[in-house]
């Protein structure tokens, strides 16, 4: 998160944006962590990782009058994106910049009650940094918040059912068919990957109050793949593969795979307070 990376790509930003259209899973985990943050009222919120603005907008639909909101991402066509579908709302403002911006950002406006980051904490190349930024820039009384991945920490049932199992097969062999490099390995972050180490991450921040919710949600089959079709994923899934290799990828995994398949997401939200 601490560049725009492929997040800056119009590409990417546009089809990231097309996906939020028709797709609800961004909308919901933001929905979800702005409830277990208790985003409300008159609070000062600063949405970290705004992208395209779900996260924002979950926000804004519960604050009050005298809420107010600063979207910040450091991809600047995410900010051109979300400032021209919430930017009418006089409570929003949207930046380009990322956590290290983030007290100077409380120092000009105020401290924030309310510090979320949905979806996208593991993209930070220095995640402890982000963490220490966030709690500098907070109230004394106020949370900082953030979605993961369930499997990120080592919580993956929901991939071992059957049916998530024969997605998995039926991905592997199109990322085999279609792409002649060897795969990423696709395994979450190091830094992501233990609950324990993100505690004492927070700790050393100067967290001392750590609550973790379990939230889960169907998967369907269709939003599954159309995320998997996102240029950001799908290169990824494809290292090295021919330029039509990720518009052959959703149809050739589509043909794979039995009817009916039932996916779940899961993730968790994470609250620290001071």
């Amino acid at each position: 998160m601490s560049a725009g990376g492929p997040w800056q790509d119009a590409e990417q930003a546009r089809a990231y944006a097309e996906f939020c259209a028709r797709w609800t899973l961004y909308a919901d985990t933001s929905g979800a962590l702005a409830d277990a943050a208790g985003v409300g009222g008159d609070l000062r919120v600063a949405d970290l990782g705004c992208g395209t603005g779900e996260t924002a907008r979950a926000c804004l639909q519960r604050l009050g009058p005298g809420g107010r909101l600063v979207g910040v991402d450091p991809a600047a066509r995410m900010i051109d994106a979300a400032a021209a579908a919430l930017g009418g709302d006089a409570r929003a403002a949207f930046v380009v910049g990322d956590a290290r911006d983030l007290p100077d950002l409380a120092r000009a406006g105020g401290a924030f009650d309310r510090i979320l980051c949905n979806s996208a904490l593991w993209l930070d190349d220095d995640p402890a940094a982000a963490c220490r930024a966030a709690r500098e820039a907070l109230s004394p009384s106020g949370a900082f918040a953030f979605s993961l991945p369930a499997e990120y920490a080592g919580e993956a049932d929901h991939l071992l059912t059957p049916d998530a199992v024969a997605f998995a097969a039926a991905l592997g062999a199109c990322r085999a068919e279609l792409a002649p490099a060897p795969a990423l390995d696709a395994s979450p972050p190091p830094a992501a990957a233990d609950l324990e180490a993100r505690r004492a991450m927070l700790a050393d921040a100067g967290f001392a109050q750590v609550e973790i919710t379990r939230w889960a949600r169907p998967w369907p089959l269709d939003e599954a793949l159309a995320w998997l079709a996102m240029p950001v994923v799908a290169s990824g899934l494809l290292p090295g593969a021919p330029p039509d290799a990720r518009a052959r990828l959703i149809p050739a995994l589509r043909a794979r795979l039995p009817a009916g398949l039932a996916l779940e997401t899961r993730w968790l939200l994470v609250v620290a307070r001071p």
